[in-house]
């Protein structure tokens, strides 16, 4: 055995190729997509912070947007006007209330306050207030004191914001509120009021973390004049406005530190909302990526390379191992240099060696057509699964339902060339007929098998007339045919075959250049009064039991009423044809073993030939005693084993509701009538009893040991009928189904 050695020229060559496939869309993804792809990220990133910022501003903005609408409220309410608070305490109650109404609906305001310009009375929707104690004691600003609180209340003409501050409320809680103060009316140069709504900055916060939610964004919102309203978390005493624009993106240093900062500004109040964010966390994502696509290169490049040598490697070797093995058969060295080459020569020679053979395959194609076509007529496939196993690679195909026979008479067919004469006649078949010619002993006869659909005598007689009439003027030969009857079950195409060539014996009488349907024919009269049916379904039953003295007694019977009755020579082949035909189908039915099947019996073929009724008794009387021999010693328990299924089949199917006789006979491939007696002869009662004996059986098990109600119990077991079902249970058990569940439900328990 010669060691393996790669030829390191030739592998390299490929592993080369290789990986330059694998290393210029690698490139290319790098020159060309890598940047593009880092900028899109980036570009997602930048958008996400501005979305973000955005939904901010309108969730914060949806909010102020409604405080503008309260004061237009409070300046058309009754209750809240100057005239009317100063009148009674009843009307400030009233106004206590009307003002907690409005500061229901806003989730940011802490409360709402509602003040009458030169007044000491801060009205609340918690209660009244005077001046003094307001700003002094119950909110307390860290730097708005009393004379800038009243000086601000009274002259106020503009809604004005206060940035977030410390205010310390009720002298011992400390928190921090957006005040937004508003003149009533809008607008107006002399207001008479002012509407303060205390904004607790915590809420502004929480409506920006449940838009960010753990973003470590830092959100600052700035008023018009840059003053900071609030931000999300605390920040460097520094000009946050200066960095801002009204909207956009952009990277800024703020002492040192470079932020990555979106913004956006609010068209309803003027405000900027931006989101400050340390430009190494902004963009971490990209960073991250950007490693992250460097590494996949990275690995591909490496496991690709790993895999390419892998696949060269296990490629290559068989190559190589094809060319020594071709050297090895053929003999001759090839090139040792070009193992492509020695392929090459290797499918070349298979290719000739190929040809040479299909061309035998082909020059004996007929002789196997011949073959199979015969066998076909003698009935050895049994269906045409089993005939299509053979015939499928010979180019046999019956696509149409029914079969029959055909056998064409050549009168004085000397001279002439008869395989060319088959080939043109199939050639002038319709498309609606399978047809396939079997040639015949007799050099002036053909037999042909066909196959079509429900076609009648008349457009069939009307087909070949055409095609004979081309034959006749091309040929000048006188053309006769026989056809017999046709057959769905293949395996009775023999029997139309027996019936053409009794056709083409008419001959004699209707003369040459006739189309002869063997349906057609009148024959002589017989003292026979009908067919032997009754016979021939007591041979299926003998067989079937595996009865030897009733299987010899009934082809004694069939063999007198062919002596006796004085038949007619194709009468006497038919009924051979049947007798074969029932005991090699009902052995097939019975999955008897194929030994007595394979006997030489006389098949279609052989029954045409026989001239004298005493030569076809004769072989019944053989097939008799062959038939008897083989039953005794291949009997085997067959028919207890059948007995045994056709009782679990009944056990596992009766109680469905659809289940018949006639479908159990069909699933053991048996007649009705032939199940039926086969049943009682071995058990002594017939299917039905059985299967209601079975079914009361198993109701009595439910009634005892379930609480069904009878219909569900009757519907489980396969019945229809509960009067039918209740006088059969007391026929065979003795009483009526509610007094046996009764009865055993008061049996002593068991245990």
């Amino acid at each position: 055995m010669r060691k393996y050695s790669l030829n390191l020229t030739t592998f390299s060559k490929y592993l080369f190729s290789y990986v330059v496939i694998l290393l210029i869309p690698l490139l290319a993804m790098s020159v060309f997509s890598y940047n593009y792809f880092i900028r899109v990220f980036k570009d997602e990133v930048v958008n996400g912070n501005l979305g973000m910022i955005t939904q901010v501003k309108n969730s914060i903005d949806q909010q102020l947007i409604g405080l503008k609408k309260i004061p237009g409220q409070i300046y058309n309410n009754y209750n809240l006007l100057p005239s009317t608070l100063g009148r009674s305490n009843y009307h400030s109650i009233q106004a206590v209330e009307d003002l907690k109404k409005y500061n229901t609906g806003n989730y940011l305001v802490n409360e709402l306050f509602f003040y009458v310009r030169g007044e000491d009375i801060l009205y609340s929707s918690v209660s009244t207030y005077s001046l003094p104690i307001f700003i002094n004691a119950i909110y307390a600003y860290k730097d708005w004191n009393y004379n800038e609180f009243y000086e601000d209340i009274n002259v106020l003409k503009k809604p004005v914001f206060r940035p977030g501050e410390n205010v310390l409320v009720n002298k011992n809680t400390s928190a921090r509120f957006v005040t937004y103060m508003y003149p009533v009316p809008v607008n107006s140069d002399n207001p008479y009021g002012t509407v303060i709504f205390l904004i607790n900055e915590e809420r502004i916060k929480s409506v920006i973390s449940n838009v960010l939610k753990d973003n470590e964004t830092n959100v600052f919102i700035v008023d018009e004049k840059n003053n900071l309203i609030t931000s999300l978390t605390e920040h460097e005493h520094l000009n946050i406005g200066e960095f801002l624009d009204n909207t956009g993106s952009k990277t800024v240093k703020v002492n040192g530190v470079e932020y990555f900062i979106s913004s956006v500004k609010s068209k309803d109040t003027g405000w900027i909302y931006a989101a400050f964010e340390p430009s190494d966390k902004a963009l971490k994502k990209v960073f991250d990526m950007r490693m992250k696509i460097f590494y996949g290169i990275a690995a591909i490049v490496l496991i690709g390379s790993a895999v390419i040598y892998f696949l060269v490697h296990m490629n290559y070797y068989p190559i190589k191992k094809l060319k020594s093995f071709t050297e090895q058969k053929t003999g001759n060295p090839l090139d040792t240099c070009n193992e492509i080459e020695g392929v090459r020569l290797a499918i070349n020679h298979i290719t000739a060696a190929s040809k040479t053979l299909q061309q035998k395959v082909d020059n004996n194609r007929e002789a196997v057509k011949e073959y199979l076509l015969q066998n076909l007529l003698k009935g050895t496939f049994k269906d045409l699964p089993a005939f299509y196993e053979k015939a499928r690679d010979i180019g046999i195909m019956f696509t149409k339902p029914y079969h029959r026979a055909a056998v064409i008479y050549l009168q004085n067919p000397m001279g002439i060339d008869k395989h060319l004469f088959i080939r043109e006649l199939e050639g002038l078949f319709p498309g609606t007929i399978d047809a396939y010619s079997k040639d015949h002993m007799d050099d002036s006869k053909i037999v042909f098998i066909l196959s079509m659909d429900t076609m009648s005598n008349s457009d069939l007689a009307s087909h070949f007339s055409h095609m004979f009439k081309e034959m006749k003027e091309k040929w000048k030969l006188d053309i006769t045919l026989g056809i017999g009857n046709r057959y769905q079950d293949i395996f009775l195409i023999g029997k139309s075959y027996i019936e053409a060539s009794t056709s083409i014996d008419y001959k004699f009488i209707k003369g040459h250049n006739n189309i002869i349907f063997f349906d057609e024919i009148s024959f002589e009269a017989s003292n026979i009064e009908c067919y032997p049916r009754k016979e021939l379904n007591e041979l299926e039953l003998s067989v079937v039991r595996g009865d030897i003295d009733g299987i010899a007694q009934t082809i004694e019977n069939l063999i007198g009423i062919i002596k006796e009755n004085n038949v007619t020579l194709f009468i006497a082949r038919c009924l051979c044809f049947d007798i074969i035909n029932t005991i090699i189908k009902t052995m097939y039915e019975i999955n008897k073993e194929d030994t007595f099947l394979a006997k030489d019996y006389p098949d279609a073929i052989g029954l045409s030939e026989f001239e004298t009724v005493e030569e076809l008794a004769h072989i019944l009387q053989k097939i008799c005693f062959d038939m008897c021999e083989y039953i005794q010693e291949n009997n085997m328990n067959h028919s207890r084993d059948l007995l045994n299924e056709i009782i679990v089949h009944i056990q596992t199917h009766c109680m469905d509701c659809n289940f018949s006789i006639q479908s159990m006979a069909e699933n053991f491939h048996m007649s009705l009538s032939n199940i039926s007696h086969y049943f009682k002869d071995r058990t002594g009662k017939t299917i039905s009893d059985y299967i209601n004996y079975f079914r009361i059986e198993k109701s009595k098990e439910i009634l005892k040991n379930s609480d069904q109600t009878l219909d569900n119990i009757i519907a489980s077991i396969g019945y229809y009928n509960v009067s039918s079902f209740i006088r059969k249970f007391k026929q065979q058990v003795g009483t009526t189904p509610g007094k046996y569940r009764k009865l055993y439900s008061n049996e002593p328990s068991s245990e």
